[in-house]
């Protein structure tokens, strides 16, 4: 094993550490010292790689969001059925995911519904991909749509991303598993409510 092979597995041991504290943690109930402590890894190795507990904790944001756009995958985007049945199998993947990597799903709320102050700007660049990847699916699911005459695909785009801005806002903000479960419900709800309304026709 050379030196960079060995730099890259003792990389992957602290990212490993961190994603099971912050993802028992969160954010500000995380330390350095117990990363190495549960990794078995000294602090001077942990930022040898990493300048901050921040850039550790947006590695590991990064990752959770990098993997869960591939998982969802791309084939969404040209979705050409059912727009309600696509929109099941978009959150399906998504449920899918987390239950296949329960790590990710903790640190996943987090970064979207309670961040801390000084770490949105780092999320919303590590996330970016994700998000631009959700529009273009929405946009597909919506371009199947009948709309009414007045509406634009652009119009309700920006009337689902304010509310689900608003979903993120009220979170209950106590790190349990429940937030991950109410935020994907009321994610689904706010979908469902705009494109098919509430009064029954």
């Amino acid at each position: 094993m050379n030196r960079q092979e060995k730099n890259q597995m003792t990389k992957r041991k602290i990212v490993e550490s961190a994603l099971r504290e912050f993802s028992k943690n969160g954010y500000r109930g995380s330390s350095v010292n117990d990363i190495c402590q549960n990794g078995g890894v000294s602090k001077g190795i942990v930022y040898h790689y990493f300048d901050t507990k921040e850039e550790l904790y947006l590695v590991c944001v990064e990752e959770c969001f990098t993997l869960l756009e591939a998982f969802i995958g791309k084939d969404l985007i040209n979705w050409k059925g059912d727009t309600e049945e696509g929109l099941e199998e978009y959150f399906r993947r998504r449920d899918n995911f987390f239950v296949q990597n329960p790590k990710y799903q903790n640190i996943f709320t987090e970064a979207l519904v309670y961040p801390s102050t000084n770490l949105k700007e780092g999320i919303r660049e590590k996330i970016a991909s994700f998000e631009n990847l959700n529009k273009k699916i929405l946009r597909n699911m919506i371009e199947n749509v009948d709309l009414r005459e007045g509406i634009s695909v652009d119009d309700v785009i920006e009337v689902f991303l304010d509310y689900q801005g608003y979903i993120n806002s009220t979170g209950n903000k106590n790190g349990q598993e429940n937030d991950f479960h109410e935020h994907e419900a009321r994610a689904k709800k706010a979908i469902s409510i705009l494109l098919y309304g509430v009064v029954r026709r």
